[in-house]
């Protein structure tokens, strides 16, 4: 599975929102089969994926072009 651009209201956060929101994308994940599952994240929610069990297997880095 793939996940990317996951937000938490500001509101909400700390209260458990996203750990749920992606445990429930996960376990929906493994029921389709998936037997792996990937993520971009910001460096401030490291700390929650990390804990969800995800791993850091390389940097991913961007680049804003500016508009024409």
């Amino acid at each position: 599975s793939w996940a990317a651009s996951i937000y938490t209201a500001e509101a909400a956060r700390g209260r458990g929102a996203g750990s749920a929101l992606v445990t429930a994308m996960l376990r929906d994940s493994a029921q389709r089969g998936a037997g792996l599952s990937a993520l971009v994240a910001t460096p401030a929610a490291e700390k929650l994926y990390r804990r969800l069990g995800y791993q850091v297997l390389a940097p991913v880095l961007t680049l804003m072009l500016p508009e024409a």
